[in-house]
């Protein structure tokens, strides 16, 4: 059984596993139809792939990203990729932590 309360994501770990992600962000966000204005919320954001893409369309105007995670260290990363985009904001969700 998993320890509980332990953070076992690691963003290359990540990265390696879903290496699909940076590929499909372009057409997800085609698919999404987003808008400059939109408000987006992503539950599960992981290290914040997508949301980087998001963000861009989103900076064009007034829309907002806010990302959510359960892992601290893929909510780092976000935070960390995402940096330049004052519109993407990221929270974790923690089970012995909630918010």
């Amino acid at each position: 059984m998993a320890e509980q309360g332990k953070d076992h994501w690691h963003s290359g770990d990540y990265q390696h596993s879903a290496s699909f992600v940076p590929k499909l962000a372009g057409k997800v966000t085609r698919w999404l139809d987003l808008q400059k204005d939109d408000v987006v919320l992503d539950i599960g954001c992981g290290d914040g792939i997508l949301n980087l893409e998001f963000a861009k369309v989103l900076s064009q105007g007034k829309g907002t990203i806010h990302g959510i995670d359960s892992s601290a260290a893929m909510i780092d990363a976000a935070k960390d990729l995402c940096k330049e985009h004052p519109n993407a904001t990221f929270e974790g969700m923690y089970q012995n932590n909630p918010p």
